[in-house]
């Protein structure tokens, strides 16, 4: 995620943003570009900023790093395991193993890792703020498609 946001306000070590939407999506009638929401970020690079200021946004490449190893690798690695393991369920139960067990063993480990993946990072896991990564200059908004900002 990479967004272009402007600083609405800075309380203590509270910086809330408003992103900049470049445009609508095609199908969408919820007319973002007018309604964007308010969100928290951190600065933790101490850049000098104030009210008004075009900053650009991004998580942490450590927070993007695990995402992507916990919501697409522990899947992906449950639904081989659900492959080699259906035979030795299948002899639990009494029954033959064949194509159809092991295809119904990969979706069933794929489901289960999918719902412990939503389950987790609902719960479990804090969300990280997402963080400042430049203070942007003015002459980019010259040059950036929102009749607001213009």
């Amino acid at each position: 995620m990479k967004i272009t946001a402007v600083v609405v306000s800075i309380q203590n070590n509270t910086i809330s943003v408003t992103p900049i939407q470049k445009g609508g999506c095609a199908s969408c009638t919820a007319e973002c570009k007018q309604k964007s929401k308010s969100f928290v970020t951190a600065n933790p690079f101490h850049y000098p900023i104030k009210t008004g200021d075009i900053v650009s946004i991004e998580n942490s490449k450590k927070t993007q790093a695990f995402q992507g190893i916990f919501s697409l690798l522990f899947p992906i690695a449950s639904a081989i395991a659900g492959f080699f393991l259906a035979p030795l369920i299948a002899s639990a139960f009494g029954k033959q193993s064949g194509d159809g067990f092991r295809a119904i063993g990969v979706l069933a480990f794929l489901l289960i890792s999918s719902l412990i993946v939503f389950i987790i990072s609902r719960t479990v896991l804090p969300p990280e703020r997402p963080q400042i990564s430049a203070v942007l200059t003015p002459d980019i908004l010259n040059n950036f498609p929102c009749e607001e900002m213009q």
